[in-house]
C-alpha cells in the first residue's frame, strides 16, 4: 500500500478516470487529503470489470470528526485514506446493483474490505464499501457494519461462480438449441456456440444481461437477463430468424460471420461499431465469450 498525502484543494487527475477532488473530505473544513494508490487501481479494475460508465464516490477520505459526526469510530479505514463508499453506473447510466459490484470485487481477486449495501441501502441503489486495508472483510452494511458475513459473496448469494456460466445458440439450419458451452473452459469446437455455416437464431447466456440484432427485422430486440424469468427459459432472438449482432454486459465475445471469419474481440457495450460483435447484414453463425 501506497498512501499519499494530498492538498485540500487538489485536483490532480490521480488516474485515468479519478481525480483527487472526489475523494476529499465532506466535513467542510480545509485539511490534507490521503489516498492509497491500490485503492485507486482497484477502483479502475472494478470500473473496468463492470464495463461501468462512471463510478461516483459519495464518501472517500474522512478526517477524525467527520468520521465520529456520522456514527463511525473514528479510526476506521476511511480516516487512513483506504476506503470509499461509492456506486457504479452501467452503459445506460442506471445504478448497478451492490452485489454485481461485490462478485465483481470478488472475481478480480480483492480480498480486503468489501460491504454489501453500504450504510444499509438498497441492492438497487449500488451502495458499496470498497477498502484496501490488509484484512479481508466480506460484510453485509444491511446487517452488520462491522461483521463478516462471509467467506464468499457467490455463497453468500447462492450464485455460481462466473467461470461456471453456459451458453447456447439456436441453429436455425438444424432447428434445434445446441450443446450448452462454459465460458473460458474447452477447447477448439468446444470453446464456442455454432456450426459454422449455419446461422443462428437465438442465444441463451446464464446470469449475464445480452441482447441481440434480428437481421430480418433489422434492429435491436429487448434486454435479457440470464437464462430464465420466473423459472421460465428465456433468450435473445426470433427463431428462424438471423443474427448479425450480439451485445453481451460484463463479457468479452466474439462472432464468427457465415462464409466469413471470427471478427475481433469486443469488451464493452455502446452505440458505437465497437460496441457490438457482429457487421449488419452478415449472419453470425458462432459466438465465443470469456
Amino acid at each position: 500500500m501506497t498512501i499519499v498525502k494530498y492538498n485540500d484543494n487538489d485536483k490532480t487527475q490521480i488516474s485515468k478516470h479519478f481525480n483527487v477532488s472526489e475523494f476529499k473530505c465532506k466535513c467542510g473544513t480545509s485539511h490534507n487529503i490521503y489516498i492509497d494508490s491500490n485503492l485507486v487501481a482497484i477502483l479502475e479494475k472494478t470500473r473496468e470489470k463492470l464495463n461501468a460508465k462512471a463510478c461516483n464516490i459519495y464518501s472517500g477520505f474522512r478526517c477524525v470528526s467527520h468520521d465520529k459526526n456520522i456514527g463511525a469510530s473514528g479510526n476506521g479505514p476511511h480516516t487512513q485514506g483506504y476506503a470509499v463508499d461509492c456506486y457504479f453506473l452501467d452503459q445506460e447510466r442506471k445504478r448497478i446493483p451492490s452485489q454485481n459490484v461485490c462478485l465483481a470485487l470478488e472475481d478480480l481477486g480483492h480480498h480486503f474490505g468489501i460491504g454489501y449495501r453500504c450504510g444499509g441501502s438498497t441492492n438497487e441503489s449500488g451502495n458499496t464499501h470498497i477498502d484496501t486495508k490488509q484484512r479481508k472483510w466480506y460484510g453485509d452494511e444491511s446487517i452488520s457494519m462491522t461483521k463478516s458475513c462471509c467467506n464468499s459473496f457467490y455463497e453468500y448469494f447462492h450464485k455460481e461462480k462466473k467461470n461456471s456460466i453456459k451458453y447456447q445458440v439456436y441453429d436455425n439450419t438444424k432447428k434445434k438449441w445446441l450443446n450448452e458451452i462454459i465460458i473460458g473452459q474447452g477447447i477448439g469446437r468446444m470453446s464456442y456456440a455454432g456450426n459454422f455455416g449455419n446461422p443462428i437464431g437465438g442465444i441463451r447466456i446464464d446470469t449475464l444481461k445480452y441482447r441481440v440484432h434480428d437481421k430480418k427485422k433489422n434492429k435491436w430486440l429487448h434486454w435479457i437477463n440470464g437464462k430464465t424469468n420466473n423459472g421460465i427459459l428465456s433468450y435473445a432472438g426470433n427463431l428462424g430468424n438471423s443474427i448479425d449482432g450480439i451485445q453481451i454486459y460484463n463479457a468479452i465475445y466474439r462472432v464468427h460471420i457465415k462464409n466469413g471469419n471470427w471478427l475481433n474481440w469486443i469488451n464493452k457495450v455502446d452505440e458505437t461499431a465497437h460496441g457490438y460483435a457482429g457487421i449488419y447484414g452478415k449472419e453470425i453463425d458462432a459466438i465465443q465469450i470469456k
